[in-house]
């Protein structure tokens, strides 16, 4: 009966043989050996009472496969896992033998040949990567509690075993596969089953990282920590580890959890100025033993070796990180030339934020530099420029912000927000900035400085600057009207056509004179030197200060020097008796030798004074009047030469006229009056515009030769509204008021006299001048008895700042008409009567 029964159970057996495929490497030991010893070599075998085999067909490999061999090391009875090295090999069927392993043998191939370098690598790697059972279970447990995904990766794992065994595989790649003469093609077999061929591909993948070809890409580089200003610290950007991590211990370096693509942030607080080498490790397999273990029963024939699943695969790898560091430079340029300047000096702030820039990085001197040493940055981000000290004769710069982007090179990105700097990279990736500075500047204004037309602009005036010692200052030309100075300047002379005012830029420290040296028609150049000059200086804390007329120097406000023109404009009346007017009277105008004919133009019935012009005849008009325009500053004598009045004849004692023509604010409004008859003079009142008045309120005073004063007359109006002088003193008039046309006229005067007018009011809605001899002019009468003199005196319209400064009261306390004040008077008469009193108590106590 028993023998019935073995026989059965051996045809069943068969019956499942042959049934399996025979589409993948097929093993047919029956008998499971295990080492039971702790010591390999010196370990003994025995035989297993379980005979399940290595069948591997479809639907019956997952059931029936079960561990071929366990051994036992220095855990008591706990058995572990081996795997099958070749396959087709058996296992010898006994129950003791020699044991051979790794530490006594070469491993070799189906073919005998040596399993060395790569080959052996792959090996180790797929083992330590394949599935790994940690204590050994009894097939019922295994089968019981083992889910198929775990089944088919011990079939995976022993499929890649093989697959290396034979020489099909030499690489990682599940589909790259020899098939070796003998065997079938196991590839085919694991791609029908897609959980196998998971599992397959996942082990290969697996065991590839853990060579050296297959560590991430993002090994063996360096990695620049850049500055985060939010978060405050040096941060990477995302690096791919795969699998591998990191094996180092630094406070100052923090790695980040690696997030589901691999990926992980390096970070640091502070600056990791030299390079610095983190270790990552990546390990498969178990973590007791690292040992690479397989066994052979006996020295000879092909007897199945067994590969213990017992192993952890490692592989290191390693990457360099720090900090960033960038340098840039700085520029300092002009910004109207574009050329280099030196003498600044920044401070250089590192922003948290646009408004908060606390923290002094640098401070950079640009003193004798126009081009700043290399400036070293250890944090991207914005930074904060302050001009500490500016050069000199430049304005100083306003604050401004600064971005800066350091790249793993070391160069900068620069990114400036101000108007006062440019970007931009020099050769060898140096990065630079320009910083510019506009020069201090001045101008001078050119206006006419007559009353009649004050403030106007006048364009077209030429002008050179001076060193205190005449040198001729250079410059060069920006543009119309703005000139830069340089030693190597071009142009001496400032002169615009279509501008009344000139900028001068970036003028060195130190005094100056601004001189005139030409102006346009109809304004005439000043002969007199002081006249045609400013003094000025250029000092490092005022700037610009003018010399004015006590002499000190004093701040200009506004940077500007104004100078004034004065154009001459003289108006000579011909009159003949009762002051009418004479027409078509003739003279000829002449140099202050009375030798060389002044040159003129004739236009709109006016004369000009013209170097270039001709030696013309000069004829009163309909008026009795000669205009002559833009006379320089001299004297001119006017000789009359023909007169149309048959009944006058030209005397040679009246002949010449002196006209004394001096730049000033009146010096368009001079009158100059020739009387043909004698013994009398005409005074005129005209208004800052040339105007005539015949209002205000004026008095004649006569020198007295005994006295050596000049004295109020008393008058005498004669029919002809002329008046004459009361000699009797019988008269009560002393004063007067122009009788028509704005002139009076005054006859029968002595010869060799002389006479002042003396204006008392103004007009309605005009002002007295402030100086004395602005209200009064003075005539001559001759031996002949011809008048000489500028019978004129000029009023100025009333303005708000005028009518002020007339308040002060004027009286008249002597036929000398004094000008007093009222607070001399009472201070006067207090002291006459304390005087009173004193001596009235003096003859009391008598």
């Amino acid at each position: 009966m028993r023998n019935k029964v073995l026989k059965l159970i051996s045809a069943i057996i068969l019956l499942i043989i042959l049934l399996i495929p025979s589409n993948v490497f097929a093993a047919t030991t029956q008998t499971h050996w295990y080492i039971s010893t702790s010591s390999y070599s010196n370990a003994s075998v025995g035989k297993s009472s379980s005979r399940i085999g290595y069948y591997f067909g479809p639907n019956v490999y997952y059931d029936r496969f079960y561990n071929t061999f366990f051994h036992q090391i220095n855990d008591g009875d706990n058995k572990y896992l081996a795997y099958c090295l070749d396959a087709n090999w058996k296992t010898l069927n006994n129950s003791s033998g020699s044991i051979y392993n790794s530490d006594d043998t070469t491993l070799v191939d189906a073919q005998g040949s040596n399993v060395t370098g790569e080959r052996l690598q792959l090996l180790k790697n797929v083992m330590a990567a394949g599935k790994q059972q940690g204590h050994y279970i009894s097939a019922e447990q295994f089968k019981n509690k083992s889910t198929s995904l775990e089944k088919k990766s011990y079939l995976a794992t022993q499929i890649i075993i093989w697959e290396i065994m034979s020489g099909g595989r030499t690489d990682y790649v599940p589909e790259v596969l020899n098939t070796p003469s003998g065997y079938k093609n196991s590839y085919d077999f694991v791609s029908t089953d897609a959980q196998l061929l998971n599992e397959y591909k996942t082990i290969l993948s697996n065991a590839y990282e853990l060579s050296d070809s297959g560590k991430p890409l993002s090994f063996g580089k360096t990695y620049i920590l850049k500055w985060n200003d939010t978060q405050k610290k040096y941060i990477s950007d995302p690096i791919n580890i795969g699998s591998y991590k990191y094996d180092n211990a630094d406070n100052n370096i923090v790695i980040s959890d690696p997030d589901e693509n691999n990926n992980i942030t390096i970070s640091s607080n502070s600056e990791i100025n030299n390079e610095t080498t983190l270790n990552f490790n990546f390990i498969y397999g178990m973590s007791l033993n690292q040992k690479f273990s397989w066994f052979k029963f006996d020295a000879t024939g092909n007897n199945q070796r067994m590969l213990l699943a017992y192993y952890q695969g490692n592989n290191s790898a390693s990457l360099s990180v720090k900090t960033e560091e960038g340098s840039f430079s700085i520029v300092k340029k002009d910004a109207e030339t574009n050329t280099n300047i030196k003498g600044a000096i920044f401070d250089m702030y590192k922003c948290d934020s646009s408004n908060t820039c606390n923290t002094k990085v640098h401070t950079i001197d640009m003193t004798n530099k126009e081009v700043s040493d290399e400036i070293r940055i250890n944090k991207s981000g914005m930074y904060k420029f302050v001009e500490k000290v500016t050069p000199i004769g430049y304005e100083k710069i306003p604050d401004f912000l600064v971005n800066f982007d350091i790249q793993d090179d070391g160069s900068v990105k620069i990114s400036v927000d101000s108007n006062y700097a440019d970007y931009f990279t020099s050769t060898n990736k140096k990065s630079q900035f320009c910083i510019y500075n506009m020069s201090k500047n001045f101008t001078i204004s050119k206006i006419s400085g007559n009353e009649s037309e004050y403030g106007k602009k006048i364009t077209g005036a030429e002008f050179q600057i001076k060193k205190s010692d005449g040198t001729v200052v250079k410059f060069n030309k920006v543009s119309d009207g703005i000139y830069k100075y340089g030693e190597d300047g071009t142009e001496d002379i400032l002169v615009s056509q279509s501008l009344n005012k000139y900028t001068v830029f970036g003028l060195p420290i130190g005094e100056y004179i601004l001189e005139e040296i030409g102006v346009p028609e109809p304004y005439v150049l000043s002969s007199s030197e002081s006249n045609r000059q400013k003094k000025f200086r250029i000092d490092e804390f005022d700037f610009l200060q003018v010399l004015n007329s006590n002499n000190k120097f004093v701040k200009a406000v506004d940077a500007n020097i104004t100078v004034k023109n004065y154009k001459s404009r003289v108006t000579i009346n011909k009159t003949g008796s009762n002051g009418n007017v004479i027409e078509g009277v003739e003279f000829k105008l002449y140099d202050s030798n009375k030798e060389n004919q002044i040159m003129l133009d004739y236009s709109d019935g006016e004369y000009t004074y013209d170097r270039f012009g001709s030696d013309m005849t000069l004829v009163t008009n309909y008026d009795g009047k000669i205009v002559i325009n833009s006379l320089p500053e001299g004297t001119y004598y006017l000789k009359e030469i023909s007169t149309p009045d048959p009944d006058f004849i030209i005397d040679s004692n009246n002949q010449w006229t002196k006209i004394d023509v001096i730049l000033n604010e009146n010096s368009d409004n001079k009158l100059v009056t020739i009387f043909n008859s004698k013994k009398s003079f005409c005074f005129y009142k005209i208004d800052e515009n040339g105007n005539y008045l015949d209002k205000g309120k004026f008095k004649l005073q006569v020198y007295n030769d005994n006295t050596s004063k000049f004295e109020d007359a008393a008058l005498i109006q004669n029919e002809d509204r002329t008046f004459r002088i009361d000699k009797t003193n019988e008269s009560d008039i002393y004063t007067f008021s122009p009788i028509s046309g704005g002139h009076t006229c005054f006859v029968d005067l002595d010869i060799k006299s002389r006479y002042k007018v003396i204006e008392l009011e103004a007009p309605e809605g005009f002002v007295l001048p402030n100086n004395q001899a602005d209200i009064e002019t003075e005539i001559s009468i001759n031996e002949y008895g011809y008048a000489s003199g500028d019978a004129v005196i000029i009023n100025k319209k009333v303005t708000i700042e005028d009518a002020q400064a007339q308040a002060e009261l004027i009286i008249g306390i002597s036929t000398g008409m004094d000008r007093i004040n009222y607070v001399l008077i009472i201070i006067g008469i207090i002291l006459l009567i304390a005087l009173l009193i004193f001596i009235k108590r003096k003859m009391d106590k008598k």
